[in-house]
């Protein structure tokens, strides 16, 4: 008991120790770690805040356009004429679910009004821009904290009742891994993961109601959550669920997330019609992103990938809610680890932080085999964006070391740039241990018919 509690204690540690760090590089106003550019930007700051908030963008009006519904309110708050706080989905457009919509909301009309004064114009927002910044990701980084404290009492509670004792020093190793740090203060990934990890736990004790709320809210954060409702339901209704025994209780389950979905987002639609349009545009037209497909179709922007997207991961949850038994929580985790990884590798978007997703329970879950193989995945993952910013760099090393013949034009999309040989490293990895994952399950369960038949047959003699 005393070293698991110190397990505990040191696993708090190093939570607290690894977001102060991932905070630290990714801090607009500190120095660029390394002078490696690619270790500073995170969507949080760069992709997000300041794509909406710029001072600059009052002078493109294009991309005003683009991400504004009241693009007038942007123009009377930066030059201090309106102190109305501008609110996501109503006055800009928000490529993020609500649970992230309603963070910003906190994170940066708090930010506003700490650091700017009672009186300001354009000068002094655009002077105090990288200081409000500051704050909202400290205030993003605050709430990631208490999310990755969950996440880790609940990993705990997993492995205690699955009696996994030995793997309790693995929560330690996964936030050590380099992709928790770098993408931890990043984006958003972590409170999905933490709100899923905390929704199986309930759902491994039967607890239905909050398993549902969780995953719900999990889903309101990162949409690719669903994916495991998907499998899960469809594993009850091929008869190969026994967490779910009845219809009443699927029931309970699939409705209550439904409900808590609906009921925060019928609001914004009727608040703003056009929000849920476009954020389904935004995400069913984006490009081939990191992703498998790109093997097999250049063209980043054919629908081709998305077309395959559908195909293969429609594939992998039909053969895995057939052949997988869910008699256990630990066939449960197994299932819910499965459907993380067919999400993600076998997606048209992979970002690299979505990784955040599949570690928390590969690393309660995996061996160690097939550990060292997701470790690896995550070191690749992880360099894919500390050097992406370095790829014309990168590109004329490789033709004066290796005698290619790159282009040397900064394209870390295209598959000729190392940054998505890094990115098809981590994929075709993750597809293996994926393939693992299913292959494993249908051995063990195929070793357990075998069993079954042999005791029958010495009863019968």
């Amino acid at each position: 008991m005393k070293s698991q509690e110190r397990i505990i204690v040191s696993a708090i540690i190093a939570a607290f120790s690894v977001i102060a760090l991932s905070t630290f590089i990714h801090m607009p106003t500190t120095s660029i770690p390394l002078e490696i550019i690619g270790m500073k930007y995170s969507d949080i700051v760069y992709g997000v805040f300041l794509d909406i908030f710029s001072p600059e963008n009052i002078d493109r009006p294009i991309k005003l356009n683009m991400r504004w519904y009241n693009s007038t309110l942007f123009t009377l708050f930066i030059t201090g004429q309106s102190k109305h706080c501008p609110l996501p989905y109503i006055d800009y457009f928000l490529e993020y679910p609500p649970v992230v919509a309603l963070i910003m909301l906190f994170s940066t009309c708090t930010s506003f009004n700490l650091v700017l004064p009672q009186e300001y114009d354009y000068i002094t927002y655009s002077n105090l821009i990288m200081s409000i910044a500051q704050y909202h990701l400290a205030l993003n980084a605050l709430t990631i904290l208490i999310f990755t404290l969950l996440m880790i009492t609940y990993l705990i509670k997993l492995i205690n009742l699955l009696s996994l004792h030995n793997r309790l020093n693995r929560v330690i190793i996964m936030l050590l891994l380099p992709s928790f740090i770098i993408y931890s203060v990043y984006n958003w990934d972590i409170i999905a993961s933490s709100l899923f990890i905390m929704s199986l736990y309930y759902l491994c004790k039967k607890r239905l109601i909050v398993s549902s709320i969780l995953i719900g809210l999990s889903i309101l954060t990162k949409l690719l959550p669903a994916l495991f409702v998907v499998t899960f339901t469809l594993s009850i209704i091929f008869g190969n669920n026994y967490i779910i025994k009845s219809g009443k209780d699927l029931f309970k389950y699939i409705s209550t997330s439904v409900l808590l979905i609906l009921t925060v987002v019928l609001p914004i639609h009727i608040a703003s019609p056009e929000v849920l349009s476009d954020f389904l545009m935004y995400h069913g037209r984006w490009y081939c992103e990191n992703c498998l497909y790109q093997i097999l179709i250049r063209d980043l922007n054919d629908p081709l990938h998305r077309l395959l997207a559908l195909i293969f991961t429609s594939l992998i949850i039909i053969v895995s809610s057939l052949k997988i038994k869910v008699n256990s929580c630990m066939d449960l985790l197994r299932l819910a680890l499965i459907s993380t990884i067919t999400s993600t590798v076998l997606n048209y978007i992979f970002t690299p932080q979505m990784i955040l997703l599949i570690g928390p329970l590969a690393l309660v879950l995996l061996n160690r085999r097939e550990l060292i193989l997701y470790v690896v995945a995550d070191v690749a993952n992880t360099l894919m964006m500390i050097l992406f910013f370095m790829d014309e760099e990168l590109r004329r090393l490789v033709n004066m070391y290796l005698g290619m013949n790159l282009s040397t034009t900064f394209n870390p999309w295209s598959l000729d740039s190392p940054i998505q040989w890094l990115a098809m490293a981590r994929n075709i990895l993750l597809l293996t241990l994926l393939i693992k994952l299913i292959l494993n399950v249908r051995i063990r369960m195929e070793r357990k018919s075998i069993n079954t038949i042999t005791i029958s047959d010495i009863r019968v003699r």
